[in-house]
């Protein structure tokens, strides 16, 4: 195995350090827990700061000693499996971990009573709108909340009948609602559908599932309790839990395209960098944990 890049990304949040590797070796070295790679032919080895970290996330052409993973897991870190485009292929969840069933439990009784996934899907909906209204606003100076078509469109999701209404009606109220915020972005920002474009997009949606994945692993919610992607096999409640922040994407791209812009970026892997900045300034990995706990229904009041 070639160890000869190692990309390292320590996102901070309240829940401790969340660190990225890939390319290298992880093992244990007089007692420490420490990783190893390859920069001009000339090995460097750091080690894990275990105690203050929550999460780490494995990825491409990293492995990892059996002794390494029974000390992470023994100090309740969470090690994520991901491959290099951030989709979580596994976890590795300490036996004594201290993750909380509640959450799984309320969403399961939730979705068994007759209708409610129905209710939570509406839910999510608003939940994503609300976001959206707020923080575009406040960051890219994007007023939605006197948008007629989107606002025809909340006034349809909230005179829905419950109980006569199939999820597919709100997949489409949800689709047309991405393409009439997506045209309300363009009309404020310089749009190109270049290649570069997509790439970027793809980028900053991967981001999205990625801190989805860690939410809803650190809230111990199945990922297969999903709410409106479960049509496929490749279906999953990270992707419904990923769109209440993805209105960030196409702005972020269309920003990061723009040489006027501060966020512009010469190529991709400056535009991940700078995109992980953003989400670690802007604490979207904190809101997502709210985010979801509300969009879900999951608060105190309903434990």
């Amino acid at each position: 195995m070639s160890y000869k890049k190692s990309e390292k990304i320590i996102n901070c949040s309240q829940r401790g350090y969340i660190l990225f590797l890939s390319k290298t070796k992880i093992y244990v070295y007089n007692g420490n827990v420490v990783y190893s790679s390859l920069k001009e032919d000339i090995e460097y080895t750091y080690n894990i700061p275990y105690l203050n970290t929550q999460f780490i996330l494995l990825g491409y052409g990293t492995s990892i000693s059996q002794e390494a993973a029974n000390i992470l897991s023994s100090n309740n870190i969470i090690i994520l499996f991901v491959s290099n485009k951030f989709n979580l292929i596994s976890t590795l969840t300490p036996e004594n971990s201290i993750l909380t069933n509640k959450y799984a439990l309320k969403l399961t009784e939730s979705l068994f009573v007759r209708n409610n996934k129905i209710l939570l899907a509406k839910n999510l909906f608003i939940t994503r709108h609300s976001f959206n209204k707020s923080f575009l606003s406040k960051k890219i100076n994007l007023d939605i909340s006197s948008d007629l078509q989107i606002n025809n469109l909340l006034v349809s999701l909230d005179n829905l009948d419950i109980s006569s209404t199939k999820i597919e009606t709100i997949l489409g109220l949800e689709g047309n609602y991405v393409k009439f915020l997506n045209q309300k972005i363009k009309e404020h920002l310089s749009f190109d559908n270049s290649i570069e474009y997509k790439e970027r997009l793809y980028i900053i949606n991967n981001l999205c599932y990625s801190l989805s994945s860690i939410v809803l692993t650190t809230l111990n919610i199945p990922f297969y309790l999903n709410i409106y992607h479960g049509r496929t096999n490749k279906g999953s409640l990270k992707y419904d839990i990923a769109d209440l922040i993805k209105g960030i994407s196409m702005p972020l791209v269309l920003l990061s395209l723009d040489k006027k812009q501060d966020f512009f970026a010469s190529d991709n892997e400056e535009f991940k960098k700078k995109s992980i900045d953003f989400i670690l300034k802007n604490k979207l990995l904190e809101n997502l944990f709210k985010l979801t706990i509300d969009g879900l229904m999951l608060g105190k009041n309903n434990v």
